[in-house]
């Protein structure tokens, strides 16, 4: 280069690092407007905080209750402002055993411009009733929310207030409640990702890899035929947590994947009623961001960059000491594992457990290299045909992610023993949809509708429930909701389109939905019976969509963009190898017809 141009090359460069550097940067947000960005939130029915009819205390509208994430959980809080002071309606007549809880935490942006020591106090008249301190500045484990449990009889029967010194808005408290043993069982739904039944040693599998959900099947009931609405986690989860199918609650993969406001979710009904409710999930999608963190107390998310490295670990690490501090109330707690969804690295002893004189043809991430990508199981394929080797090996490893989920799943039920918590506690474990291993040309599960990916484990125990009872009855995971609420306290809330399977455990045909609004609360649909069929749908693209009608003898599947129809006699074909769609016309025409009735957006004609 000539020096000519060196030096005017320089000269520039010192230009352009004057002029940024000259720029002023805009100021940073105050920490309420930071706050008032938070997604806003509802102060619950059983709070202690409901504020008091006194002059001088603040009214509902002056609350600045959000949605908060610190360290991953995200919590309702109320955000003090300086010198605001919270009245509280403390119980009058405390019967042990009785605690008050709620939690406490500093907003990041808080304690990195005030670093000074934050105290805080609930006081009645001059008397200090309770104090604590939070230092997250020079503690790295306040940095995340401090748990605080008093015992009812140190407060007994007062008005107090609960205030802090805090200079600023980031001061932040739970809605605080009361803690009470009830007649009401708690209730743990515990859903592994990508979970086949087939692999469970409870649905007859060869290996060993699931001995505590087998015993734990052994204890209750076990359904052979539980059909998810749909093969996508979000998707699936929405029809769960709602009772509705994936046309109706609108969370698809190529539309939109925001939970509606306006339905009515699982966790909403279970605090309603006053119970305790926290989630904890270990999936790399953010549930929170789509609003699936409604109705839930606690939502904590801190374990999605552990996705594939540890997950159940995290997960655990989070969800037991929860799990112990709230061992004496009604709660209900949802825990996502998701270490059974590829690709399949387990860490040892069980990545290789399974492995024994198997090895690969191919090494890939798929197969359980996570070294070939980053953080997180977003970005993973397998480039390649799989030969006989490579399917096999990925089995082992994937039999390996069973075994260590369900030894993670065994440490939950081992802490409901030893606190005495087994015998009060209702306990689903399930799966979001199954997984494929190109029984029909597919690898995992979003692409297809086969059973292999529809099918997934429904296992259902607890006070009131049978022992070692299996229910070959077809039921779908819109029922999922619905049963876990009856089973716990009433059969007649209505969550979307589920229905309760309690009466399938005591062998009797499943009972009309309830309706408040019809004569006898008796709703005019007509009573579900053994042969209802499960519809489920997968959605790959704006045309290219597949739907599903399943009923325990027949499997209609409809491909949208093409379009296609098959049709298998599961009794005769549980493989669906043989696809008798052109051999029984009227049957294929009668059973799409019954799917264009359930489901709008098929449209085409089922004519080949």
């Amino acid at each position: 280069m000539p020096p000519d141009c060196i030096r005017w090359s320089i000269f520039f460069s010192i230009l352009l690092i004057a002029l940024f550097t000259a720029c002023p940067k805009p100021p940073a947000p105050d920490i309420e407007t930071i706050l008032r960005a938070q997604p806003p939130a509802q102060l619950p029915a059983h709070s202690l905080l409901q504020p008091a009819v006194r002059p001088g205390s603040p009214s509902a509208a002056d609350l600045l209750l959000r949605r908060v994430n610190l360290l991953g959980q995200i919590r309702t809080a109320l955000a003090l402002a300086p010198a605001q002071t919270l009245p509280l309606v403390l119980p009058s007549e405390p019967q042990p055993p009785c605690s008050i809880r709620f939690a406490l935490g500093l907003l990041p942006q808080y304690w990195e411009r005030h670093p000074q020591p934050v105290n805080f106090q609930m006081v009645a008249g001059d008397k200090t009733l309770w104090e604590q301190t939070l230092a997250p500045a020079r503690d790295l484990e306040q940095r995340s929310w401090q748990e605080v449990t008093l015992a009812c009889e140190a407060v007994p029967g007062q008005s107090a207030e609960l205030k802090s010194d805090a200079r600023d808005y980031g001061a932040l408290v739970t809605p605080l409640q009361v803690s009470r043993p009830g007649p009401r069982p708690s209730v743990i739904f515990i859903l592994v990702d990508a979970m086949r039944p087939d692999h469970l040693g409870a649905y007859g599998y060869s290996r060993p890899t699931s001995p505590h959900l087998d015993t734990l099947a052994a204890s209750g009931v076990r359904f052979e035929n539980a059909i998810t609405a749909s093969v996508f986690t979000l998707t699936s989860v929405a029809s769960i947590f709602t009772g509705r199918y994936p046309w109706e609650h609108g969370v698809i993969f190529t539309r939109n994947l925001h939970l509606p406001t306006s339905l009515p979710v699982l966790a909403q009904e279970f605090q309603k009623q006053g119970y305790f409710t926290a989630a904890f999930s270990g999936t790399y999608f953010r549930f929170s961001l789509e609003g699936f963190d409604r109705g839930f107390q606690v939502f904590d998310e801190s374990c999605a960059q552990a996705f594939f490295r540890d997950s159940a670990d995290c997960l655990n690490r989070a969800a037991l000491p929860w799990l112990q501090a709230h061992a004496h109330q009604p709660f209900f707690l949802y825990l996502h594992y998701v270490d059974t969804h590829a690709p399949y690295y387990a860490p040892e002893p069980f990545r290789h457990r399974f492995t024994q004189g198997h090895r690969p043809d191919h090494d890939a991430a798929g197969l359980g290299d996570a070294a070939r990508f980053g953080d997180g199981r977003k970005w993973y394929q397998v480039p390649f045909r799989l030969t006989p080797a490579d399917l096999e090996y990925m089995k082992d490893l994937y039999d390996g992610e069973i075994a260590y989920a369900d030894a993670r799943i065994g440490e939950i039920l081992d802490l409901l023993r030893q606190s005495g918590q087994m015998n009060s506690t209702l306990i689903l474990v399930t799966a979001d949809h199954g997984e494929s291993f190109t029984e029909h040309g597919e690898l995992e599960h979003r692409k297809t509708l086969y059973d292999e990916a529809l099918k997934v484990p429904l296992i259902l125990a607890g006070p009131g429930l049978p022992a070692g009872k299996v229910i070959a009855d077809q039921v779908r995971t819109l029922d999922f909701g619905a049963t876990l609420l009856g089973l716990a306290f009433s059969d007649r809330i209505i969550l979307g389109e589920g229905r309760s399977l309690k009466p399938l455990g005591e062998g009797l045909p499943l009972a009309p939905v309830f309706d408040p609004e019809a004569p006898f609360g008796l709703s005019s649909r007509p009573k579900a019976d053994r042969r209802e069929p499960a519809l489920a749908a997968a959605y790959l693209g704006k045309e290219q969509r597949i739907y599903a009608l399943r009923t325990l003898e027949r499997k209609l599947i409809v491909r949208h963009a093409k379009p296609q129809v098959e049709l298998y006699d599961l009794r005769q074909d549980p493989g669906e190898q043989h696809d008798l769609s052109r051999l029984n016309p009227l049957e294929r025409e009668t059973l799409f017809r019954q799917l264009q009735s359930l489901c709008p957006e098929v449209r085409y004609s089922g004519e080949q």
